[in-house]
């Protein structure tokens, strides 16, 4: 049995819009309104395995006993 996190990769490269600061001659700033267009990412989801274990088959089944009542509990049922 796994353990594990996942998420969207990041980005490589994002592209943002520049906005000139007034007043600030060849000053710009990012436009923190508009999100950036990713340009380059890879596709597809991360895994990250934060722990593995093996099981006997009496601890698994304690495991699966635990999780039902567990759950019921949760649920109310």
């Amino acid at each position: 049995m796994a353990f594990y996190t996942e998420r969207f990769p990041l980005p490589q490269i994002v592209e943002h819009d520049l906005i000139p600061v007034d007043g600030e001659n060849g000053s710009f700033t990012i436009d923190q309104v508009e999100k950036g267009n990713v340009v380059e990412a890879k596709d597809g989801v991360i895994r990250n395995v934060e722990i593995g274990t093996y099981l006997s088959i009496e601890a698994a089944q304690s495991l699966r006993d635990w999780l039902d009542r567990n759950i019921k509990l949760a649920t109310g049922g």
